[in-house]
């Protein structure tokens, strides 16, 4: 058996044992230990820069969106409403969430107050990684068009 490099990697290579085998549960182990690994590096890097920028910066203002859950929703929509772009969509939204930001936000705002620094947070009402919503929003409406335009020339 190959070593496993990523997460990705061992996940695929669970999909491919049988499940309660051996193998899968070494498999579950190391993917385990992985992301505990990735974990715990995102943490102690994000503890290291928010104390760099505390010991830099007096006070800070932090853009951030309102709901950070509400930016990163599924794009699969519902039963009444189908999603579109699911996969971009769930992949911009793996990628934010790996960052970590509402815990940066958090550390951020403790360590500043914590050396006596004013923390002022902005809502930003049109995050950059709202434009998820606008990729499911733009495929919605290009598969009406689609649609629409077969039914016209079937007619």
């Amino acid at each position: 058996m190959a070593r496993a490099n990523t997460t990705e990697a061992l996940q695929q290579a669970m999909a491919r044992c049988k499940r309660g085998s051996y193998r899968y549960r070494k498999l579950r182990q190391r993917k385990a230990r992985r992301q505990a690994r990735q974990a715990a590096q995102r943490d102690n890097f994000l503890h290291n820069f928010s104390a760099a920028v505390a010991r830099s910066f007096g006070d800070l203002t932090i853009v951030a969106p309102p709901s950070i859950k509400a930016a990163t929703e599924s794009g699969a929509g519902d039963a009444f409403a189908w999603g579109a772009a699911v996969g971009p969509k769930a992949a911009l939204n793996r990628h934010v969430l790996a960052q970590a930001p509402a815990s940066a936000i958090a550390l951020l705002t403790y360590k500043i107050e914590q050396q006596g620094g004013r923390v002022a947070l902005e809502k930003d009402q049109a995050p950059p990684v709202a434009i998820g919503t606008a990729l499911v929003a733009a495929t919605k409406t290009a598969r009406t068009l689609k649609r629409a335009a077969r039914k016209a020339t079937a007619a």
